[in-house]
Protein backbone atom coordinates (compact mmCIF):
# COMPACT_ATOMS: atom_id res chain seq x y z
CA UNK A 1 0.00 0.00 0.00
CA UNK A 2 2.80 2.36 0.93
CA UNK A 3 4.61 1.56 -2.30
CA UNK A 4 1.49 2.32 -4.31
CA UNK A 5 1.09 5.63 -2.54
CA UNK A 6 4.74 6.58 -3.16
CA UNK A 7 4.40 5.61 -6.83
CA UNK A 8 1.26 7.72 -7.19
CA UNK A 9 2.91 10.73 -5.57
CA UNK A 10 5.99 10.35 -7.78
CA UNK A 11 3.90 10.02 -10.94
CA UNK A 12 1.83 13.05 -9.98
CA UNK A 13 5.00 15.04 -9.29
CA UNK A 14 6.47 14.10 -12.67
CA UNK A 15 3.26 15.07 -14.46
CA UNK A 16 3.18 18.40 -12.62
CA UNK A 17 6.80 19.01 -13.53
CA UNK A 18 6.11 18.20 -17.19
CA UNK A 19 3.10 20.54 -17.18
CA UNK A 20 5.13 23.29 -15.50
CA UNK A 21 7.94 22.92 -18.06
CA UNK A 22 5.47 22.90 -20.92
CA UNK A 23 3.83 26.07 -19.57
CA UNK A 24 7.18 27.77 -19.18
CA UNK A 25 8.22 26.73 -22.69
CA UNK A 26 4.91 27.93 -24.08
CA UNK A 27 5.27 31.28 -22.34
CA UNK A 28 8.84 31.61 -23.60
CA UNK A 29 7.67 30.85 -27.14
CA UNK A 30 4.93 33.47 -26.81
CA UNK A 31 7.49 36.02 -25.76
CA UNK A 32 9.97 34.90 -28.41
CA UNK A 33 7.79 35.53 -31.47
CA UNK A 34 5.35 38.23 -32.47
CA UNK A 35 1.78 37.70 -31.20
CA UNK A 36 -0.73 35.61 -33.07
CA UNK A 37 -3.27 32.82 -32.64
CA UNK A 38 -2.37 30.17 -30.07
CA UNK A 39 -0.71 27.20 -31.80
CA UNK A 40 -1.75 23.60 -31.24
CA UNK A 41 0.84 20.93 -30.48
CA UNK A 42 2.72 19.65 -33.53
CA UNK A 43 0.47 21.23 -36.20
CA UNK A 44 0.80 24.78 -34.83
CA UNK A 45 -1.62 27.18 -36.54
CA UNK A 46 -2.26 25.02 -39.61
CA UNK A 47 -6.01 25.09 -38.86
CA UNK A 48 -6.02 28.86 -38.29
CA UNK A 49 -4.74 29.83 -41.74
CA UNK A 50 -7.76 31.37 -43.51
CA UNK A 51 -8.91 29.72 -46.74
CA UNK A 52 -11.21 32.56 -47.91
CA UNK A 53 -10.03 36.16 -48.38
CA UNK A 54 -7.06 35.67 -46.03
CA UNK A 55 -6.06 39.33 -46.39
CA UNK A 56 -9.31 40.38 -44.68
CA UNK A 57 -8.87 37.85 -41.88
CA UNK A 58 -5.27 38.87 -41.26
CA UNK A 59 -6.29 42.54 -41.17
CA UNK A 60 -8.82 41.70 -38.45
CA UNK A 61 -6.15 39.99 -36.39
CA UNK A 62 -4.40 43.34 -35.86
CA UNK A 63 -6.96 44.26 -33.21
CA UNK A 64 -7.60 40.74 -31.93
CA UNK A 65 -4.01 40.06 -30.95
CA UNK A 66 -3.23 43.57 -29.79
CA UNK A 67 -6.11 44.13 -27.39
CA UNK A 68 -4.42 42.57 -24.35
CA UNK A 69 -1.06 44.21 -24.93
CA UNK A 70 0.25 47.69 -24.25
CA UNK A 71 -0.40 48.46 -27.94
CA UNK A 72 -3.94 48.99 -29.28
CA UNK A 73 -3.14 46.99 -32.41
CA UNK A 74 -0.48 44.71 -33.81
CA UNK A 75 0.78 45.20 -37.32
CA UNK A 76 2.91 42.05 -37.32
CA UNK A 77 1.28 38.66 -36.69
CA UNK A 78 3.14 35.39 -36.22
CA UNK A 79 1.88 31.92 -37.10
CA UNK A 80 3.50 28.52 -37.34
CA UNK A 81 2.41 25.46 -39.27
CA UNK A 82 4.18 22.14 -38.78
CA UNK A 83 7.40 23.88 -37.86
CA UNK A 84 7.26 26.50 -40.62
CA UNK A 85 7.08 30.14 -39.51
CA UNK A 86 4.84 32.73 -41.15
CA UNK A 87 4.83 36.47 -40.43
CA UNK A 88 2.01 38.67 -41.73
CA UNK A 89 2.86 42.37 -42.07
CA UNK A 90 -0.27 44.53 -41.96
CA UNK A 91 1.10 48.08 -42.21
CA UNK A 92 3.22 50.02 -44.68
CA UNK A 93 5.44 51.28 -41.85
CA UNK A 94 6.43 47.76 -40.79
CA UNK A 95 6.77 46.57 -44.38
CA UNK A 96 9.15 49.41 -45.17
CA UNK A 97 11.16 48.66 -42.02
CA UNK A 98 11.57 45.00 -42.90
CA UNK A 99 11.38 44.69 -46.68
CA UNK A 100 12.95 48.01 -47.68
CA UNK A 101 15.34 48.98 -44.90
CA UNK A 102 16.42 45.39 -44.22
CA UNK A 103 16.10 44.23 -47.81
CA UNK A 104 19.43 42.37 -47.70
CA UNK A 105 17.77 39.87 -45.35
CA UNK A 106 14.24 39.83 -46.78
CA UNK A 107 14.73 39.64 -50.56
CA UNK A 108 14.49 35.88 -50.88
CA UNK A 109 11.39 33.86 -51.78
CA UNK A 110 10.15 30.90 -49.74
CA UNK A 111 10.59 27.41 -51.08
CA UNK A 112 7.21 26.17 -52.39
CA UNK A 113 7.53 22.53 -53.48
CA UNK A 114 4.38 22.54 -55.65
CA UNK A 115 5.65 25.61 -57.48
CA UNK A 116 8.99 23.91 -58.06
CA UNK A 117 7.26 20.85 -59.50
CA UNK A 118 5.35 22.98 -62.02
CA UNK A 119 8.56 24.57 -63.30
CA UNK A 120 7.18 28.02 -62.53
CA UNK A 121 9.81 28.98 -59.95
CA UNK A 122 12.58 28.30 -62.49
CA UNK A 123 11.38 30.97 -64.90
CA UNK A 124 9.27 33.51 -62.99
CA UNK A 125 11.32 36.41 -61.67
CA UNK A 126 8.71 36.91 -58.97
CA UNK A 127 9.38 33.45 -57.50
CA UNK A 128 13.06 32.84 -58.25
CA UNK A 129 15.26 32.69 -55.15
CA UNK A 130 17.41 35.75 -54.49
CA UNK A 131 20.78 35.25 -56.12
CA UNK A 132 22.66 35.40 -59.40
CA UNK A 133 19.88 33.89 -61.54
CA UNK A 134 17.42 36.42 -60.17
CA UNK A 135 19.87 39.26 -60.89
CA UNK A 136 20.18 38.15 -64.52
CA UNK A 137 16.42 38.13 -64.94
CA UNK A 138 16.05 41.43 -63.16
CA UNK A 139 18.74 43.06 -65.29
CA UNK A 140 16.91 42.22 -68.52
CA UNK A 141 13.58 43.42 -67.14
CA UNK A 142 15.08 46.64 -65.83
CA UNK A 143 16.67 47.50 -69.16
CA UNK A 144 13.31 47.23 -70.91
CA UNK A 145 10.80 48.40 -68.30
CA UNK A 146 12.60 51.04 -66.25
CA UNK A 147 10.83 54.38 -65.86
CA UNK A 148 12.73 56.27 -68.55
CA UNK A 149 12.37 53.40 -71.05
CA UNK A 150 8.66 52.57 -71.01
CA UNK A 151 7.76 55.62 -73.10
CA UNK A 152 8.74 53.57 -76.15
CA UNK A 153 5.57 51.53 -75.59
CA UNK A 154 3.23 54.52 -75.70
CA UNK A 155 2.53 54.47 -79.47
CA UNK A 156 1.67 50.79 -79.12
CA UNK A 157 -0.56 51.43 -76.11
CA UNK A 158 -2.32 54.26 -77.96
CA UNK A 159 -2.94 52.00 -80.95
CA UNK A 160 -4.31 49.16 -78.84
CA UNK A 161 -6.55 51.44 -76.80
CA UNK A 162 -8.38 52.36 -79.99
CA UNK A 163 -9.18 48.68 -80.50
CA UNK A 164 -10.51 48.54 -76.95
CA UNK A 165 -12.79 51.54 -77.58
CA UNK A 166 -14.24 49.99 -80.74
CA UNK A 167 -14.83 46.68 -78.99
CA UNK A 168 -16.63 48.41 -76.11
CA UNK A 169 -18.77 50.34 -78.59
CA UNK A 170 -19.75 47.28 -80.63
CA UNK A 171 -20.06 44.67 -77.86
CA UNK A 172 -20.28 46.44 -74.48
CA UNK A 173 -21.77 43.40 -72.73
CA UNK A 174 -18.42 41.62 -73.21
CA UNK A 175 -16.45 44.33 -71.44
CA UNK A 176 -14.61 41.83 -69.22
CA UNK A 177 -13.17 40.15 -72.33
CA UNK A 178 -12.19 43.48 -73.87
CA UNK A 179 -10.38 44.82 -70.81
CA UNK A 180 -8.54 41.51 -70.53
CA UNK A 181 -7.49 41.60 -74.18
CA UNK A 182 -6.21 45.18 -74.08
CA UNK A 183 -3.17 44.67 -71.78
CA UNK A 184 -2.63 41.23 -73.33
CA UNK A 185 -2.46 42.78 -76.80
CA UNK A 186 0.04 45.41 -75.61
CA UNK A 187 2.41 43.01 -73.88
CA UNK A 188 2.18 40.33 -76.61
CA UNK A 189 2.97 42.85 -79.34
CA UNK A 190 5.80 44.35 -77.28
CA UNK A 191 7.27 41.01 -76.22
CA UNK A 192 6.77 38.87 -79.33
CA UNK A 193 5.53 41.20 -82.09
CA UNK A 194 2.37 39.09 -81.99
CA UNK A 195 -1.12 40.39 -82.79
CA UNK A 196 -3.73 38.58 -80.73
CA UNK A 197 -7.13 37.56 -82.10
CA UNK A 198 -10.22 39.40 -80.78
CA UNK A 199 -11.37 36.24 -79.01
CA UNK A 200 -10.16 32.70 -78.37
CA UNK A 201 -6.58 33.53 -79.29
CA UNK A 202 -4.64 30.26 -78.91
CA UNK A 203 -1.62 31.78 -77.15
CA UNK A 204 -3.69 33.96 -74.84
CA UNK A 205 -5.83 30.93 -74.00
CA UNK A 206 -2.71 28.86 -73.34
CA UNK A 207 -1.28 31.46 -70.96
CA UNK A 208 -4.64 31.87 -69.22
CA UNK A 209 -4.84 28.11 -68.65
CA UNK A 210 -1.29 27.92 -67.34
CA UNK A 211 -1.76 30.94 -65.08
CA UNK A 212 -5.04 29.57 -63.71
CA UNK A 213 -3.48 26.22 -62.91
CA UNK A 214 -0.54 27.90 -61.21
CA UNK A 215 -2.52 30.33 -59.06
CA UNK A 216 -5.14 27.73 -58.09
CA UNK A 217 -2.73 25.00 -57.07
CA UNK A 218 0.81 25.97 -56.15
CA UNK A 219 -0.04 28.18 -53.17
CA UNK A 220 -2.82 26.08 -51.69
CA UNK A 221 -2.21 25.16 -48.06
CA UNK A 222 -4.22 22.02 -48.81
CA UNK A 223 -1.37 20.75 -51.00
CA UNK A 224 0.35 18.55 -48.43
CA UNK A 225 3.52 18.48 -50.52
CA UNK A 226 4.02 22.15 -49.61
CA UNK A 227 4.11 21.09 -45.96
CA UNK A 228 5.84 17.73 -46.41
CA UNK A 229 8.22 18.12 -49.38
CA UNK A 230 9.21 14.46 -49.14
CA UNK A 231 5.81 13.59 -50.60
CA UNK A 232 7.05 14.60 -54.04
CA UNK A 233 8.81 11.24 -54.15
CA UNK A 234 5.77 9.03 -53.47
CA UNK A 235 4.59 6.77 -56.32
CA UNK A 236 1.86 8.14 -58.57
CA UNK A 237 -0.49 5.26 -57.71
CA UNK A 238 -0.59 6.03 -53.99
CA UNK A 239 -3.70 7.67 -52.51
CA UNK A 240 -3.19 11.41 -52.21
CA UNK A 241 -0.72 11.58 -55.12
CA UNK A 242 -3.11 13.45 -57.44
CA UNK A 243 -1.00 16.58 -56.94
CA UNK A 244 1.76 14.96 -59.01
CA UNK A 245 -0.43 14.78 -62.12
CA UNK A 246 -1.54 18.38 -61.55
CA UNK A 247 2.10 19.44 -61.31
CA UNK A 248 3.03 17.58 -64.51
CA UNK A 249 0.10 19.05 -66.43
CA UNK A 250 1.02 22.51 -65.21
CA UNK A 251 4.68 21.97 -66.07
CA UNK A 252 3.70 21.02 -69.60
CA UNK A 253 1.57 24.17 -69.89
CA UNK A 254 4.43 26.32 -68.61
CA UNK A 255 6.83 24.83 -71.16
CA UNK A 256 4.30 25.28 -73.96
CA UNK A 257 3.66 28.85 -72.83
CA UNK A 258 7.40 29.57 -73.08
CA UNK A 259 8.11 27.69 -76.29
CA UNK A 260 5.20 28.45 -78.62
CA UNK A 261 5.60 32.24 -79.07
CA UNK A 262 9.38 32.11 -78.65
CA UNK A 263 10.00 29.64 -81.47
CA UNK A 264 7.49 31.48 -83.65
CA UNK A 265 9.70 34.59 -83.32
CA UNK A 266 12.83 32.56 -84.13
CA UNK A 267 11.18 31.14 -87.23
CA UNK A 268 10.05 34.58 -88.38
CA UNK A 269 13.57 35.93 -87.82
CA UNK A 270 15.04 33.15 -89.93
CA UNK A 271 12.68 34.15 -92.75
CA UNK A 272 13.36 37.85 -92.28
CA UNK A 273 9.69 38.41 -91.42
CA UNK A 274 9.87 39.11 -87.68
CA UNK A 275 8.15 42.17 -86.29
CA UNK A 276 10.23 44.28 -83.88
CA UNK A 277 9.89 42.87 -80.37
CA UNK A 278 11.71 42.42 -77.09
CA UNK A 279 12.34 38.76 -77.87
CA UNK A 280 13.88 39.48 -81.27
CA UNK A 281 16.04 42.20 -79.70
CA UNK A 282 17.33 39.79 -77.06
CA UNK A 283 17.99 37.07 -79.63
CA UNK A 284 20.04 39.50 -81.70
CA UNK A 285 22.04 40.58 -78.68
CA UNK A 286 25.66 39.47 -78.84
CA UNK A 287 25.78 38.35 -75.21
CA UNK A 288 22.69 36.19 -75.68
CA UNK A 289 24.26 34.49 -78.68
CA UNK A 290 27.37 33.73 -76.68
CA UNK A 291 25.32 32.10 -73.93
CA UNK A 292 23.82 29.58 -76.38
CA UNK A 293 21.02 27.39 -75.03
CA UNK A 294 21.35 28.89 -71.57
CA UNK A 295 20.87 32.36 -73.01
CA UNK A 296 17.84 31.26 -75.02
CA UNK A 297 16.24 29.71 -71.94
CA UNK A 298 16.71 32.99 -70.09
CA UNK A 299 15.03 34.88 -72.95
CA UNK A 300 12.14 32.43 -73.05
CA UNK A 301 11.72 32.78 -69.30
CA UNK A 302 11.62 36.56 -69.09
CA UNK A 303 9.35 36.89 -72.12
CA UNK A 304 6.82 34.34 -70.84
CA UNK A 305 6.83 35.88 -67.36
CA UNK A 306 6.28 39.38 -68.75
CA UNK A 307 3.11 38.31 -70.50
CA UNK A 308 1.72 35.91 -67.89
CA UNK A 309 2.04 38.40 -65.02
CA UNK A 310 1.54 41.80 -66.67
CA UNK A 311 -1.60 40.91 -68.62
CA UNK A 312 -3.47 39.43 -65.67
CA UNK A 313 -2.67 42.14 -63.12
CA UNK A 314 -3.51 44.97 -65.54
CA UNK A 315 -6.76 43.24 -66.51
CA UNK A 316 -7.66 43.13 -62.81
CA UNK A 317 -7.07 46.89 -62.43
CA UNK A 318 -9.14 47.72 -65.53
CA UNK A 319 -12.07 45.58 -64.39
CA UNK A 320 -11.85 47.30 -61.00
CA UNK A 321 -11.99 50.67 -62.74
CA UNK A 322 -15.26 49.81 -64.49
CA UNK A 323 -16.68 48.45 -61.23
CA UNK A 324 -15.74 51.66 -59.41
CA UNK A 325 -17.33 53.87 -62.08
CA UNK A 326 -20.59 51.91 -61.79
CA UNK A 327 -20.59 52.16 -57.99
CA UNK A 328 -19.39 55.79 -57.79
CA UNK A 329 -21.04 57.85 -60.56
CA UNK A 330 -19.95 61.09 -58.90
CA UNK A 331 -16.30 60.12 -59.50
CA UNK A 332 -17.03 59.42 -63.16
CA UNK A 333 -18.73 62.81 -63.53
CA UNK A 334 -15.73 64.65 -62.05
CA UNK A 335 -13.30 62.74 -64.27
CA UNK A 336 -15.37 63.52 -67.37
CA UNK A 337 -15.55 67.21 -66.44
CA UNK A 338 -11.75 67.38 -66.20
CA UNK A 339 -11.30 65.59 -69.51
CA UNK A 340 -13.80 67.86 -71.26
CA UNK A 341 -12.02 70.96 -69.99
CA UNK A 342 -8.58 69.75 -71.13
CA UNK A 343 -9.27 67.63 -74.21
CA UNK A 344 -12.74 68.66 -75.39
CA UNK A 345 -14.74 66.39 -77.69
CA UNK A 346 -12.78 66.72 -80.93
CA UNK A 347 -9.97 64.29 -80.11
CA UNK A 348 -9.01 61.47 -77.79
CA UNK A 349 -6.73 62.08 -74.80
CA UNK A 350 -3.06 61.16 -75.13
CA UNK A 351 -0.06 60.86 -72.83
CA UNK A 352 0.82 64.50 -73.44
CA UNK A 353 -2.33 65.48 -71.52
CA UNK A 354 -1.37 63.65 -68.35
CA UNK A 355 0.22 66.55 -66.48
CA UNK A 356 -2.90 68.64 -67.12
CA UNK A 357 -5.31 66.11 -65.63
CA UNK A 358 -4.50 65.55 -61.94
CA UNK A 359 -7.93 64.08 -61.16
CA UNK A 360 -7.46 61.28 -63.71
CA UNK A 361 -4.04 60.60 -62.20
CA UNK A 362 -5.57 60.51 -58.72
CA UNK A 363 -8.28 58.18 -59.99
CA UNK A 364 -5.61 55.74 -61.20
CA UNK A 365 -3.81 55.91 -57.84
CA UNK A 366 -7.10 55.16 -56.14
CA UNK A 367 -7.69 52.08 -58.33
CA UNK A 368 -4.32 50.68 -57.24
CA UNK A 369 -5.16 51.43 -53.60
CA UNK A 370 -8.82 50.38 -53.55
CA UNK A 371 -8.39 47.07 -55.36
CA UNK A 372 -4.77 45.82 -55.28
CA UNK A 373 -4.43 43.11 -57.93
CA UNK A 374 -2.32 40.93 -55.60
CA UNK A 375 -3.92 41.65 -52.20
CA UNK A 376 -1.57 39.47 -50.16
CA UNK A 377 1.52 40.28 -52.18
CA UNK A 378 4.11 37.75 -53.28
CA UNK A 379 5.72 36.21 -50.18
CA UNK A 380 9.25 37.11 -49.12
CA UNK A 381 11.52 34.92 -46.99
CA UNK A 382 14.06 35.73 -44.30
CA UNK A 383 17.60 34.64 -45.14
CA UNK A 384 18.86 34.82 -41.54
CA UNK A 385 17.46 35.12 -38.01
CA UNK A 386 16.40 38.68 -37.25
CA UNK A 387 15.16 40.54 -34.20
CA UNK A 388 12.44 43.13 -34.85
CA UNK A 389 10.52 44.98 -32.15
CA UNK A 390 12.24 42.71 -29.66
CA UNK A 391 10.80 39.54 -31.25
CA UNK A 392 12.49 36.82 -33.28
CA UNK A 393 11.86 36.28 -36.99
CA UNK A 394 13.68 32.99 -37.68
CA UNK A 395 15.61 32.30 -40.87
CA UNK A 396 13.32 30.84 -43.51
CA UNK A 397 10.21 32.59 -42.22
CA UNK A 398 7.66 33.34 -44.93
CA UNK A 399 6.82 37.06 -44.90
CA UNK A 400 3.36 37.96 -46.22
CA UNK A 401 2.85 41.65 -46.98
CA UNK A 402 -0.88 42.26 -46.59
CA UNK A 403 -1.29 44.87 -49.32
CA UNK A 404 -5.06 44.91 -48.87
CA UNK A 405 -4.75 45.75 -45.16
CA UNK A 406 -2.20 48.47 -45.89
CA UNK A 407 -4.51 49.98 -48.49
CA UNK A 408 -7.37 49.94 -45.97
CA UNK A 409 -5.36 51.44 -43.10
CA UNK A 410 -7.65 54.02 -41.49
CA UNK A 411 -4.61 55.80 -40.01
CA UNK A 412 -3.48 56.67 -43.54
CA UNK A 413 -6.73 56.83 -45.50
CA UNK A 414 -9.98 58.46 -44.45
CA UNK A 415 -12.96 56.18 -45.15
CA UNK A 416 -10.62 53.57 -46.69
CA UNK A 417 -13.41 51.38 -48.10
CA UNK A 418 -14.75 54.25 -50.17
CA UNK A 419 -13.47 54.92 -53.69
CA UNK A 420 -12.31 58.52 -53.35
CA UNK A 421 -9.63 59.91 -55.72
CA UNK A 422 -9.70 63.22 -53.81
CA UNK A 423 -7.54 61.63 -51.13
CA UNK A 424 -4.61 62.05 -53.57
CA UNK A 425 -5.34 65.73 -54.27
CA UNK A 426 -4.61 68.93 -52.40
CA UNK A 427 -7.35 71.45 -51.68
CA UNK A 428 -6.39 73.40 -54.81
CA UNK A 429 -6.79 70.31 -57.01
CA UNK A 430 -3.08 69.62 -57.47
CA UNK A 431 -1.67 66.17 -56.81
CA UNK A 432 -0.50 65.23 -53.35
CA UNK A 433 3.14 64.21 -53.12
CA UNK A 434 2.86 60.78 -51.59
CA UNK A 435 5.03 57.78 -50.96
CA UNK A 436 4.74 54.93 -53.47
CA UNK A 437 1.65 52.80 -52.96
CA UNK A 438 2.24 49.29 -51.58
CA UNK A 439 0.49 47.78 -54.62
CA UNK A 440 3.72 46.86 -56.39
CA UNK A 441 5.55 45.41 -53.40
CA UNK A 442 8.65 46.42 -51.50
CA UNK A 443 12.42 46.41 -51.47
CA UNK A 444 14.51 44.68 -54.07
CA UNK A 445 11.51 42.57 -55.11
CA UNK A 446 9.32 45.54 -56.06
CA UNK A 447 7.50 44.90 -59.35
CA UNK A 448 9.84 45.79 -62.19
CA UNK A 449 6.91 46.33 -64.58
CA UNK A 450 5.14 48.91 -62.42
CA UNK A 451 5.87 51.85 -64.76
CA UNK A 452 4.40 50.03 -67.77
CA UNK A 453 1.39 49.00 -65.67
CA UNK A 454 0.86 52.60 -64.60
CA UNK A 455 0.97 53.87 -68.20
CA UNK A 456 -1.34 51.09 -69.39
CA UNK A 457 -3.94 51.89 -66.75
CA UNK A 458 -3.74 55.65 -67.28
CA UNK A 459 -4.30 55.66 -71.05
CA UNK A 460 -7.14 53.14 -70.73
CA UNK A 461 -8.88 55.10 -67.97
CA UNK A 462 -8.50 58.46 -69.70
CA UNK A 463 -9.88 57.26 -73.03
CA UNK A 464 -12.72 55.19 -71.57
CA UNK A 465 -13.83 58.06 -69.32
CA UNK A 466 -13.67 60.41 -72.31
CA UNK A 467 -15.90 58.23 -74.50
CA UNK A 468 -18.28 56.23 -72.31
CA UNK A 469 -20.75 56.32 -69.46
CA UNK A 470 -20.78 53.40 -67.02
CA UNK A 471 -24.00 52.70 -65.15
CA UNK A 472 -25.86 49.81 -63.56
CA UNK A 473 -27.58 47.50 -66.02
CA UNK A 474 -31.37 47.08 -65.91
CA UNK A 475 -33.44 43.92 -66.06
CA UNK A 476 -36.41 43.25 -68.36
CA UNK A 477 -38.66 45.30 -66.06
CA UNK A 478 -36.40 48.34 -66.08
CA UNK A 479 -35.13 47.74 -62.54
CA UNK A 480 -31.43 48.29 -61.82
CA UNK A 481 -29.43 45.11 -61.32
CA UNK A 482 -27.53 45.27 -58.06
CA UNK A 483 -23.72 45.27 -58.14
CA UNK A 484 -22.15 43.77 -55.01
CA UNK A 485 -18.60 44.96 -55.63
CA UNK A 486 -17.11 41.66 -54.42
CA UNK A 487 -13.73 40.28 -55.45
CA UNK A 488 -12.58 36.69 -55.85
CA UNK A 489 -10.05 34.93 -53.61
CA UNK A 490 -7.30 34.12 -56.11
CA UNK A 491 -3.65 35.09 -55.87
CA UNK A 492 -4.38 37.74 -58.53
CA UNK A 493 -7.79 39.01 -57.49
CA UNK A 494 -10.44 40.21 -59.95
CA UNK A 495 -13.93 41.62 -59.37
CA UNK A 496 -16.51 38.86 -59.38
CA UNK A 497 -18.60 38.90 -62.60
CA UNK A 498 -21.10 41.75 -62.68
CA UNK A 499 -23.39 43.33 -65.23
CA UNK A 500 -23.31 46.98 -66.22
CA UNK A 501 -24.38 49.31 -69.02
CA UNK A 502 -21.65 50.92 -71.12
CA UNK A 503 -22.90 53.56 -73.55
CA UNK A 504 -21.15 56.26 -75.62
CA UNK A 505 -21.32 59.73 -74.10
CA UNK A 506 -22.30 61.46 -77.34
CA UNK A 507 -22.43 61.25 -81.11
CA UNK A 508 -19.07 63.02 -81.12
CA UNK A 509 -17.60 60.21 -79.00
CA UNK A 510 -18.97 57.60 -81.41
CA UNK A 511 -17.43 59.44 -84.33
CA UNK A 512 -14.04 59.64 -82.59
CA UNK A 513 -14.09 55.94 -81.81
CA UNK A 514 -15.03 54.92 -85.35
CA UNK A 515 -12.58 57.22 -87.09
CA UNK A 516 -9.58 56.70 -84.81
CA UNK A 517 -6.74 54.81 -86.43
Amino acid sequence: MLWTFVTLVAATSVLCLIKWCATKLSNRRKELYHPGPKPLPIIGNALDIPKVSPWREYAGWRQQYGKFSTRPRRDIIHLSALGKHIVVVNSIEKAVDLLDKRSSNYSDRPDIPMANMTGWTAINIGLIHYGELWRRHRRLFHQKFRQNAVSEFRPLQTSKIQVLLRNLLENPEEFSLHVRNFPASVIMAATYGYEIAPRNDPIVTLVDEASTMITEHIFLGSQLVNVFPVLRHIPDWMPGAAFKKIARDCHNKVNEMMDTPFYAVKEQMAKGEAMPSWTSELLQDHDAKKRGEEGEYLIKSVAATAFAVAADTSASSLASFILAMVLYPDVLAKAQAELDSVVGNTRLPNFGDRDSMPYIDALCHEIFRWSPAVPLGVPHAALEDDIYDGRLIPAGTMILSNIWAMSRDERMYDQPSKFMPERFLNADGTEVTHDPLPTFGFGRRICVGRHLADDTLWIAVATMVSCFNFTKAKDAFGKEIDVTGEFDDKLISHPRPFKCSITPRSDAAVKLIKTSV
